[in-house]
Order: structure tokens, then C-alpha cells, then sequence
């Protein structure tokens, strides 16, 4: 297909020109007046008819010119503090020319996005003149004042070489007219100049300052040292140990009854204390393997017995050893008594004698 020099095909083989699609858009129309069509019908079919003969090259360039715009316009958002508004003016005139050309929904898209761009752009922009409009410009200030004292303030990173240092720009700002600079100040300070003097006024008086009195810190009364007294052998009276002795006896008075029932055994009803020291005693006879404590098939009873102690060999053959927590207060003291109708213990009772760590003869027992 040949091509002309702006790159679009010959009109006369892509297909018909403008003028030829306007002449039979136009006789298109003419037939429906003839046959009596309305002319809403007549609208929609010129609008149609103009969209499907759209160049396809037209759209092509026409979204070429969207997207370079787009483009440019994220480039204007990322630099938005060298942005103004004649910037912004301008890419919306490009906008309202490439609006005119569109006429399918692809295009009208591309223009929606491009103005949200502008938007936020223009939303940006008129945050920066809020934010700026107050702003004191303190280098152009300094320019000015050194332009009226007849000198020049050296710029920063600027004309490299040409630049004053630190001790000639000294120098030039003491040739200034800095009398020119007071007289402008003296126009809006009229203050009369007081008197002062470098000590502050005269006849002050001295700050008293005030005395603390302070107290004297009293010690209390420390009575007279004790020294503790020493222990020596000959003063402890070495005798058998009470808990050994009942131990003994408990575990002989159980081999006289027999078997028996735990609660009937070790219960006292006069004394709540002999009985947990009861209970006590047995725990070390279970513990040694001299009684065992079963329960009863029939009843479920904790039954007390005499036994032999275990040996190494029961142990090898499987024989483990269990413990058991027994919890005992006062209420369940009195639930057994009376469960079990117990009015006399069998382990004889035993008066609560305080005992005291020292006896009047000044000697020590263990």
C-alpha cells in the first residue's frame, strides 16, 4: 500500500475520504426524511457512522498524545516545587485540544485519568502559595540592604572563582554606608536614652540570710550488752529420742490388736494433737515397711497391719513403693468420731505438757 510523506496511507485504497463520508452521511439523511424517519433517529445514525469511519491512524495518534502528556504530567507531580501556575495552564490547554478529537470510550478514558493528574497537581500547587504566602525571604532582604549601603552580599555556591573570601568580604563591609542604614532605623526608634549604672541603684540593702539552727542528733539509750550464753557437752543431758521411743511402741501395741481400722487406731477424742501425732508415728512405720495399710474389698476401709519390712529381692521382683497425701483439720476430725462412734482411743492418751528449752537446774536436753 503506498504511503505518503506524513506516513498515512492513500485515502483512495484505505478507503473513502472525509468528504466522500460527509457526502454520504448527508444522503444517508436525505433518504430518511424522505421515508419519514425522525430526526433523533437521523442524529444517532450521523454519530455512528462518523465513529466507524474514524481513522484508525487518527486514534493511534491521538492516544500517542495522551500518553505523552500523562507522562508529562507524572513528571510534573514528582517536581511539583518547580511547578507554576502557567505550567499547569498550559497542559490543560493541551488537554482541551486533544478532547476535542475524542470519540470512542478508550480515548475518553485516557482523558478522564489525565485530568485526575491535573487535579492533584493543582490540589499541590495551591498547598505550596498557602504555605509560602507568609514566607520572609531573608537572602533577598540582605540583597536589598546591601544594594542601599552601596555594597553587595556574596552569593553562595555561585560564580565560583569570582566569589569574595570570608576576610575581603570583611573588608568591603566596612566601607559600607552604615549611616545610611541607621537613619532609616532612627525613623521608627525615637526612644530617649536613660541613664544606668553598673552596679544597679544605690543605698541597696544586703539579703539577710536567714540561720538554720540545727539540732543536735540524740542517741538513744542502749542497754547493757548480753553475751549469749556457750554450750558445752557436759551441759546437755543426752537422753533417747521421744519420736524413736513412740515409734516402737505403737508398732508393738499394733502387733497385740491385730488388724485394725486406721481411724480406730489413731483417733484420740480427747485431743485433736495426739492424733496427728498419731498419724505421724504411723507414717514412719509405713515408710520402714513394719505395717502395711490396705484397703478393705468390702467396705473400702484403710485397714493397719503388722508386716515384715521388704527386701532386696521384693524389690527386684516388681514391689514399687506408693505415697499418699492425707488431708486432716478439725472438721474432719470431728466427722470421723462421729462416723465411726470412737469414745477412747487405743493408742493411750498423752497429756500436753509445755515443754521448755531449759530446765530450772540450768541444763540443756536434746
Amino acid at each position: 500500500m503506498p504511503r505518503h510523506a506524513n506516513g498515512h496511507a492513500d485515502d483512495s485504497q484505505a478507503g473513502p475520504s472525509r468528504s466522500q463520508r460527509s457526502r454520504d452521511e448527508d444522503q444517508a439523511m436525505d433518504v430518511d426524511e424522505v421515508d419519514g424517519g425522525d430526526v433523533p433517529h437521523m442524529s444517532q445514525a450521523k454519530a455512528f457512522a462518523k465513529n466507524a469511519f474514524q481513522d484508525a491512524n487518527e486514534k493511534r495518534e491521538l492516544r500517542k498524545n495522551y500518553r505523552m502528556l500523562m507522562a508529562a504530567a507524572d513528571d510534573a507531580r514528582k517536581d511539583i516545587a518547580d511547578q507554576t501556575s502557567g505550567s499547569l495552564t498550559n497542559m490543560l490547554k493541551q488537554t482541551d485540544t486533544l478532547f476535542d478529537k475524542v470519540k470512542a470510550p478508550s480515548e475518553g478514558i485516557l482523558d478522564a485519568r489525565l485530568l485526575g493528574q491535573m487535579v492533584d497537581i493543582g490540589t499541590h500547587l495551591a498547598r505550596t502559595l498557602k504555605t509560602n504566602a507568609d514566607a520572609f525571604d531573608t537572602d533577598s532582604f540582605l540583597t536589598r540592604v546591601a544594594r542601599l549601603m552601596g555594597g553587595q552580599v556574596r552569593a553562595a555556591g555561585r560564580r565560583g572563582g569570582e566569589e569574595l573570601d570570608d576576610e575581603e568580604a570583611a573588608l568591603a563591609a566596612n566601607e559600607w554606608d552604615w549611616d545610611a542604614l541607621g537613619r532609616i532605623a532612627a525613623r521608627h526608634s525615637r526612644r530617649a536614652v536613660t541613664l544606668d549604672f553598673l552596679h544597679g541603684p544605690l543605698q541597696t540593702k544586703p539579703k539577710e540570710r536567714k540561720q538554720t539552727e540545727r539540732t543536735k542528733k540524740v542517741k538513744e539509750k542502749v542497754g547493757a550488752a548480753v553475751r549469749p550464753e556457750e554450750l558445752k557437752e557436759n551441759d546437755i543431758q543426752r537422753s533417747e529420742n521421744e519420736t524413736t521411743v513412740m515409734v516402737r511402741q505403737i508398732a508393738n501395741l499394733l502387733e497385740e490388736v491385730g488388724e485394725v481400722n486406721l481411724f480406730n487406731f489413731v483417733v484420740d477424742p480427747t485431743s485433736f494433737s495426739n492424733t496427728v501425732e498419731n498419724l505421724f508415728y504411723v507414717s514412719f512405720l509405713i515408710r520402714d515397711g513394719k505395717v502395711s495399710l490396705e484397703t478393705d474389698n468390702e467396705e473400702g476401709e484403710p485397714i493397719l497391719m503388722r508386716a515384715e519390712p521388704p527386701r532386696e529381692e521384693d524389690y527386684a521382683q516388681g514391689l514399687t513403693k506408693r505415697q499418699i497425701v492425707m488431708e486432716f483439720d478439725m472438721k474432719i476430725y470431728r466427722d470421723i468420731i462421729e462416723t465411726y462412734g470412737i469414745t477412747e482411743s487405743i493408742i493411750p492418751s498423752r497429756k500436753e505438757v509445755k515443754k521448755e528449752s531449759q530446765s530450772q537446774s540450768g541444763r540443756w536436753y536434746g
